[in-house]
This record gives C-alpha cells, sequence and structure tokens, in this order.
C-alpha cells in the first residue's frame, strides 16, 4: 500500500515539476514575457502540491482551485504555517481572472512574487511528504 500510494505521490509531484519549470522557462526564455500564463503556471503548480498532500493524507482529490479552500480541507490533517497559507492563497487569483483577455494588469514585479510563493509553496509541500517517510525523488 505504502507504495501505491509513493508512486501516486511521485505522480503528481511530476505535473507540480511540469508547471514550475515552465513557470520558470517561460519567465528566462521568452520575450516578451507572458506573464499571465506564467503566473497561471504557478497557481497551478501549488494546486497539485498541495492535492499531493491529499494524496498523503488519502483524502479525496476535490476539482476545485481555490488554493485557500484546499488549504481549509486538509487543515485538519497537515497544519500550514500562516506564511505558506498566504503564499498560496495569493496565487489563486491566477487561476482564471488574469488568464484572459481585459484581465486586470500583470507586470514583473507580480509575476517575481508568484514565481517565489510558488518555490515556497511547493519546497514546504514536498518537505510535508519527505517529514511522513516517502521518496519524492
Amino acid at each position: 500500500m505504502k507504495k501505491e500510494l509513493e508512486s501516486t505521490i511521485k505522480e503528481w509531484l511530476r505535473f507540480v515539476e511540469m508547471d514550475r519549470s515552465t513557470a520558470q522557462h517561460l519567465f528566462n526564455t521568452m520575450h516578451p514575457q507572458p506573464l499571465e500564463i506564467i503566473c497561471f503556471h504557478c497557481q497551478q503548480a501549488v494546486e497539485k502540491a498541495i492535492k499531493a498532500l491529499f494524496v498523503l493524507k488519502e483524502i479525496e482529490i476535490v476539482k476545485i482551485h481555490d488554493l485557500g479552500m484546499l488549504i481549509k480541507m486538509i487543515q485538519t490533517e497537515i497544519a500550514f504555517p500562516d506564511t505558506i497559507t498566504i503564499s498560496a492563497i495569493r496565487l489563486t487569483k491566477y487561476a482564471a481572472t488574469f488568464r484572459y483577455p481585459q484581465s486586470p494588469d500583470i507586470d514583473e514585479a507580480l509575476t517575481r512574487k508568484a514565481l517565489a510563493d510558488m518555490e515556497t509553496v511547493i519546497t514546504w509541500c514536498k518537505e510535508q511528504i519527505v517529514l511522513a517517510g516517502y521518496e519524492i525523488e
């Protein structure tokens, strides 16, 4: 059972890495930078990292993109520090609002913050998985 759970967690983390590396690659190499899409991938990476914790705790994954709501749903099983919760919540708006024409403007500073928030949350989520005794690499 543990091997099956570990395999599922690794699969979720593989998708986290795809979104994470896509965001970083677009930011570092594409000009002009597609800031909205970069921020979207930041949000997606964090959403999947949090959902990997749902797998870890054997909680049914719900199909929502509100990161604050996801954290609230798993909070009884795993306590998120305020700093992690705040970083995640800041990314929620990039799931939809900013991906369409006539959305609020995103600038490079907001994008850098989204990238930093993404790294903070993903690192913390991975630490929780390792602390629970699972291999993630």
